[in-house]
């Protein structure tokens, strides 16, 4: 064997602290995944559960207005049927919501609104507070929206829990370990390109999927997509490796 073949023990030693190294965050990642995949299960069964009880007071809610608003529109044999009928699609409202719009709130000035109750006062005319306040008045509808789309988003939270639950148990450990081990030790974002082809990440998009599981890694879409971590996940992974030597 020649001599420049042979390893020098300095190599060794940084190769030994390069396992190591590699071997806690592994750890680490194990150990982190069971606690996600578990608290990610228990979230989604817990929103099922809770969507249950808001589901049957927003049908019920539904059925009284019918009765007691368009009792002479909806004949009352066929009050049951139009209930349900209105109970399914606001299931069809909350997936083609324009939740961006929907959750933006406008309000008249305060001057405004005094001049409204003011001459809903002086005329008798309660309506009139509304009409002098279309703002505040679609305001307001927004909110009954959200109301009756709360049960339509617990269910549809339980399911988005549910995949996350699932794609953490099938994460690929040894790849994204070697991934976040990357992030970890860099001081500066990580352009994901170049991340991936440390890695040698045979598909590049599961891979940011995965790490995108992890609290505290970050996307940043700002010029070339890049990934970081936050401090707090830095801290936790190095104190718990700690914890394992």
């Amino acid at each position: 064997m020649k001599p420049s073949d042979q390893m020098k023990p300095s190599d060794m030693v940084q190769k030994k602290r390069r396992k190591q190294s590699d071997a806690r965050v592994e750890a680490w990642l194990v150990q982190y995944r069971r606690q996600r995949i578990l608290l990610l299960w228990l979230g989604s069964l817990g929103t099922a559960i809770l969507a249950v009880p808001v589901l049957y007071v927003t049908w019920n809610v539904i059925w009284f207005v019918l009765l007691f608003a368009f009792l002479m529109v909806v004949p009352l044999e066929n009050l049951s049927t139009v209930t349900w009928v209105i109970w399914t699609l606001l299931f069809v409202a909350h997936a083609t919501a324009n939740w961006q719009r929907l959750e933006n709130f406008k309000f008249e000035s305060e001057g405004k609104l005094v001049a409204a109750r003011y001459a809903a006062y002086i005329s008798g005319v309660s309506s009139l507070a509304l009409v002098a306040g279309p703002e505040t008045m679609h305001s307001f509808v927004k909110l009954l929206c959200l109301i009756l789309l709360i049960g339509p988003s617990l269910i549809a939270l339980s399911f988005k829990l549910a995949r996350a639950a699932i794609a953490a148990q099938r994460m690929d450990v040894l790849l994204v370990a070697a991934a976040l081990k990357e992030l970890l030790v860099a001081n500066q974002r990580v352009l994901l390109d170049d991340l991936v082809t440390k890695v040698r990440a045979p598909h590049p998009p599961q891979l940011l999927r995965e790490l995108l599981l992890i609290d505290g890694v970050i996307l940043l879409t700002s010029g070339d997509p890049s990934l970081t971590v936050t401090d707090s996940l830095r801290a936790d992974a190095s104190a718990r490796s700690d914890e394992a030597d």
